[in-house]
């Protein structure tokens, strides 16, 4: 998308750039008043964009992202799958060397069913339950769809995000 100049007041805050018109394109009327052109960008939006329970993140930290599936039955009234399988993640997340390198991240619980289809598949989330692990910049390093990981090795992951995060973040910050 090509970036979309227009004459706005000063207090316009949805803009990311400022300038007055060249020669080119600037008309006798905007020579006169003075009119000043805010060029509206398309911006990447992060994790940090989309997620209400995530703005106002002020450390910068690596961020769990869990999506769980609420309902305990399916259609037929049957036991949800889906619900059984995040009681097994959450009882793994529960667990003493897990919740130990938590500690290190954000965590964040989201349920399925308030995500939109967008935010889905941005986060490439196709059920539920779903763990996703988002750096300080806001990229997706790993996501887990199975309860059947081993404590040990899930710890181990979490400890390699939180560094891995760290490494991206000095790296924006040198830009």
């Amino acid at each position: 998308a090509k970036p979309v100049a227009t004459p706005t007041t000063p207090d316009d805050s949805a803009t990311t750039g400022e300038g007055i018109l060249g020669k080119k394109g600037e008309s006798e009327a905007d020579k006169k008043s003075g009119n000043k052109v805010k060029v509206k960008k398309k911006v990447k939006l992060t994790c940090f964009d989309d997620f209400d329970a995530l703005k106002g993140k002020e450390e910068n930290k690596a961020v769990a992202l869990f999506v769980y599936w609420p309902d305990t039955t399916d259609s037929k009234g049957r036991a949800s799958k889906a619900h059984e399988n995040c009681q097994k993640m959450i009882e793994l997340l529960e667990e003493s060397q897990v919740k130990t390198a938590l500690g290190e991240i954000e965590c964040i619980k989201v349920s399925y069913k308030s995500l939109n289809k967008t935010r889905l598949k941005r986060y490439g989330v196709k059920g539920a339950p779903t763990l996703i692990f988002i750096d300080a910049t806001g990229k997706v390093l790993k996501r887990i769809t199975s309860p059947k990981i081993q404590a040990a090795s899930l710890a181990k992951l979490i400890k390699s995000v939180a560094k891995k995060s760290e490494k991206n973040l000095e790296k924006l910050e040198k830009k």
